[in-house]
């Protein structure tokens, strides 16, 4: 998700601002939090700190560059949210709140109306303080005065002032000449004075189609209006509106986005003036106009997110994920990761919600077995190791890595080649030990730039005997934690099965172990690793696979 490039510049700019502030104080170490700090701790700004003190300080002893350069996108939605608690809203329209278009310090305004929507869309406007994006979305969304602009793709509504070219009735039938709709088509139209005794009703045509045949399609209603106004969706353009399974309704500058999963066929959008489900009449005659532009698109996206998508702990395109516990969790704070796709934010906000149990290959002592060809790993609980990284694995330097997951690969030969390049592979760091855990890795890589799906990944390749065990070390190259796909190959076929079975009667014993003894330091039989002498990694090979043969 951060890229070493990231890291870099991050690194580079965070030295910078040091320098610069500490010549400024004359020699003078700059503050955690900056006084009079502004801004929402969970929301990006250009300015350094946040509004929250207590949560500034503990984000910037962890990322001072949060405090000295600006509050970006690592501070906001990486950081914070992992190390910070928010406090209770406080509830909107007391009289001693501040006013929703002044920033203050303290959460909520005196609005309540306007509070509450803005909250909804930012929650720290109500629990942290009322900074200026509160004030932004306040502006924008609590007027009544804001007129849409036509995308210059959009269709255009053919209607003149006093004419209704466009009701959704004929007759008491539905109208047959109504303007179709393809999926995400925009469209741009007009309410406007028709006469004393008729409303600008405007109806449009869609066929909702379903690819995959199951009865559901999930129709999204995105609506941008002068208010008031609303957009209903029905089946029947001649039945009473209150009738209509989903609307989206304007009360202020903010489009309004309403998603449902109906039935394929034949739908209606009713555009008109007023509150959800009573029309009114356009106040003035010609000369003036209430906008409003809209879209209506589908998928079918229809089942439940949560327990039939990807892993919970590494981003994919789809909606939501395996887990429903902790799919709940993630989309009752960020309802994106249910309906677009679970995405690095999403995975982010799993490791801190789930709190996600070790995996059973955390520890070197417990690796998971494993052989050529594609296997899955997770660092999702996963916890750093002792051992240190030597210098020079690393691209960035240093010698220690974030959390990892160990793997045992026997029975292989030739040159081994171990990697994690595949599409939305975290940031990895891939090391090889022979036999024991604290031995020196036999090979090691941080960042492959030949890897066109990640160059984040990992690659490392070294020679590999029958009879030797190899532990391959799956390490995050940070914080960022997910999984992935580890890809084994190797020059050779596989070992023949059970080489330390010298006697071949499918079991490794006394027998094997004897011919070993007898023949040591002489080549011959006991000589399981082909290195020419019978010596003590052929004594290792008995003792490893001692037993019944697999």
């Amino acid at each position: 998700m951060y890229s070493p490039i990231f890291r870099t510049i991050r690194c580079v700019l965070l030295a910078t601002t040091i320098l610069v502030a500490a010549d400024a104080a004359q020699g003078q170490t700059p503050p955690l939090c900056p006084d009079g700090a502004t801004g929402s701790c969970t929301l990006p700004h250009s300015t350094p700190g946040c509004a929250d003190a207590t949560c500034c300080e503990l984000v910037c002893a962890f990322d001072a560059f949060c405090c000295i350069a600006n509050w970006d996108a690592y501070c906001a939605y990486v950081i914070a949210p992992s190390l910070c608690t928010t406090p209770p809203p406080v509830p909107c329209g007391q009289p001693s709140s501040g006013p929703c278009d002044q920033v203050h310090a303290t959460p909520s305004c005196s609005d309540a109306t306007c509070c509450e929507y803005v909250c909804t869309a930012i929650p720290t406007c109500c629990s942290v303080g009322w900074d200026t994006q509160c004030v932004t979305l306040a502006a924008n969304g609590c007027s009544s005065q804001c007129d849409p602009v036509c995308p210059s793709s959009s269709l255009a509504e053919s209607e003149l002032c006093g004419e209704q070219a466009n009701p959704p009735c004929l007759a008491g039938v539905p109208n047959p000449a109504l303007q179709s709709l393809g999926n995400g088509s925009i469209l741009c139209g007009k309410l406007q004075w028709v006469n004393p005794e008729t409303l600008d009703i405007d109806a449009y045509r869609v066929v909702v189609t379903d690819p995959n045949d199951d009865l559901l399609a999930r129709v999204t209603l995105s609506f941008a209006a002068k208010a008031p106004a609303f957009l209903a969706l029905v089946t029947d353009p001649c039945a009473p509106l209150a009738s209509a399974p989903i609307h989206a309704q304007i009360d202020g500058c903010v489009p309004s986005v309403q998603t449902l999963c109906v039935q394929p066929g034949a739908w209606y959008a009713i555009v008109a003036r007023g509150t959800f489900p009573t029309p009114e009449e356009f106040p003035e005659q010609c000369g003036s106009f209430q906008r409003y532009v809209l879209q209506v698109s589908w998928n079918d996206q229809c089942t439940d997110p949560c327990g039939t998508g990807g892993d919970c702990y590494g981003p994919h395109l789809e909606p939501g994920c395996d887990t429903p516990a902790c799919c709940s969790q993630v989309c009752a704070v960020d309802p994106l990761c249910c309906e677009k796709s679970w995405d690095e934010l999403c995975v982010e906000r799993a490791l801190t919600l789930c709190n996600p149990t070790p995996p059973l290959n955390d520890s070197c002592q417990t690796p998971r077995p494993i052989g050529l060809g594609s296997q899955s790993y997770s660092l999702a609980g996963a916890t750093p190791s002792t051992q240190a990284v030597p210098s020079g694995c690393l691209t960035l330097g240093g010698t220690s890595v974030g959390a990892d997951v160990w793997f045992a690969l026997s029975e292989v030969e030739g040159t081994i080649t171990v990697s994690t390049c595949a599409p939305g592979s975290i940031d990895t760091v891939l090391l090889a030990y022979e036999t024991l855990c604290d031995s020196a890795p036999v090979a090691c890589d941080d960042d492959n730039p030949q890897c066109s799906a990640n160059s984040n990944s990992s690659t490392i390749s070294f020679p590999a005997v029958c009879g030797t065990r190899y532990l391959i070390r799956v390490a995050s190259a940070g914080s960022q934690a997910g999984s992935g796909a580890l890809l084994v190959s190797s020059t050779l076929p596989p070992c023949p099965p059970c080489l330390a079975d010298l006697n071949l009667d499918e079991t490794v014993d006394g027998i094997d172990l004897s011919v070993v003894l007898s023949g040591w330091g002489l080549p011959g039989q006991g000589d399981i690793d082909g290195s020419g002498m019978v010596d003590g990694f052929d004594l290792t090979a008995i003792l490893s696979g001692w037993g019944d043969c697999p």
